[in-house]
Parts: structure tokens; sequence; C-alpha cells
């Protein structure tokens, strides 16, 4: 949501916990939307969610994947939540409303590895009266590197499709805005196939690094091979084509930095 243009804004920290817990739990700010977070006998967490008492979300599993680490979503422990309210209003130049309201409620969960690695991380929920949303935050730590995701920007400067088919697939390069990256990412339906595209949107006779990430040979979403994935680098430049492989549910992400 927009965070300016505020005409109303309130903030208000309602509750923090620090005491480990089975359990975690949230309502909507008028109560119509409830959340609730458990942790089975084996640490591994899952979510449901309820509409005015009636469940909506059967009990769903939580966890992450990572590309190059061990996964999380077993032998976990809820080490704290903290709850907050939002409320901002404000005005929208276009549209039918003049004023557009975010009012929701925030539950941030807080969970531990019971393992070696102790690795930690949030789980944040967004409750509003019409729905919910969550994402996952992980801190700073040596047990965990998410240096992809730590370096692709939010802000781009130029954006072009290389190519795709509506409701199939769509391949769509992007450049970080002050910079001279360029970031690729494709994705796909539930049909497998190769995609090939010009590098012609990097610039002309300059070399640069490609970190890729891209479905393993064997991935696909109806397999319990569907989170394999391949990460390698090559040296491309502009003159360049780059061919490959989308499972089934899949898809990939290059990085391009000018080589040294």
């Amino acid at each position: 949501m927009r965070n300016f243009g505020l005409t109303l804004l309130a903030f208000m920290a309602v509750q923090s916990s620090a005491n480990a817990a089975s359990e975690a739990t949230a309502t909507s700010p008028n109560g119509t939307v409830s959340v609730s977070i458990s942790l089975d006998g084996d640490g591994r967490p899952s979510y449901q969610v309820s509409r005015k008492g009636k469940p909506i979300l059967a009990p769903s599993r939580l966890g992450f994947l990572f590309a190059d680490a061990l996964k999380i979503d077993r032998k976990l422990t809820i080490t704290g939540q903290d709850i907050r309210d939002f409320d901002e209003t404000w005005p929208q130049p276009w549209g039918e409303w003049t004023k557009i309201r975010n009012k929701f409620r925030e539950l941030k969960v807080h969970l531990k590895e019971t393992t070696t690695l102790a690795r930690i991380f949030i789980i944040t929920f967004r409750l509003y009266e019409d729905g919910v949303g969550f994402r996952y935050e992980f801190p700073d730590q040596p047990n965990i590197q998410l240096k992809f995701l730590r370096d692709v920007p939010t802000d781009w400067s130029e954006t072009r499709v290389l190519n795709g088919e509506i409701g199939d697939f769509a391949n769509i390069a992007r450049k970080e805005r002050g910079g001279k990256g360029w970031y690729v990412g494709g994705v796909g339906d539930e049909t497998e196939r190769t995609v090939s595209f010009k590098l012609d949107f990097l610039t002309p006779g300059k070399r640069y690094n490609a970190e890729i990430y891209r479905d393993g040979d064997d991935a696909d979403y109806r397999t319990e091979k569907r989170h394999s994935i391949i990460i390698e680098n090559k040296t491309l430049s502009s003159s360049d084509r780059m061919t490959t492989r989308i499972a089934p549910g899949g898809g990939f992400a290059i990085r391009f930095t000018p080589a040294k």
C-alpha cells in the first residue's frame, strides 16, 4: 500500500510476547476474519483461516524451500508474536473512489529451529475484513544466505517482454534503476517447454556475468522432484541467445551484471 499522502494514520502496538508457544492467533480489526498458526508434534507449522467463526481454509502447511540450503519446515518452535493495528486513508487521484482506506491488523509470528542450525524467521500476516495475506521475513544470520533475493532491486528503469504466449508462458527482462544490471524472469504453465530469446537488451560490446537459477532436468510439479533446481554461471554478451527448459509448473531467474 502507499506510504505517502496520508490524511489519517493510526499505528498502535497491541501485543508482544517473547515466550515460546505452540500457537499464535489474531483477528481482523472488527473480528470478521481470524487466523491461527500452530505446530504439530514434529514442530511443523500450519495455519488456518476462519470468517465469522466458520472455517474457510483448512490447516495448511507453512515452510520455506531454499535453492542451496536445507529447507525449513519442521523442528520449529514459536518464540513470540507481535500484533499491531494499522489504519491510514490516502487520496486517490483517479478511479471511482476519492479516498482509499487501508485498515488491517498485522500478526508477526517468530519461529526458530530447535536443531543445531537454529535458524530464525518471521511469518507476517495481515488481516483485513475481507481477506488475509502473509509473507516470510528472514533476518540476517550466518546459517541463511539469500544473496539472490537481496540483490534483486524493486525499482526498474526499463522493462521488456522478450516473448511469451498469453496463459502459457512469459519471459521478461528488467533493468535496475540507477545501475547496469539486468534481471530476467520466466514462468510457464503445466506444459513442459524449451524457450529461447535474444540477449540484445544488454549493452553491445560488453560481457556480462549471468547468474542462472533454472529448473532441474527432472523437475516436475506433479512429482517429488518439483523443487529440483540448477544454479550455474556463464559469461554472455548481447550477441548471444539464451535457451532453457521450463519444467511443468516451473520457471527461471537470471541476474546479468557487467563482467570486470
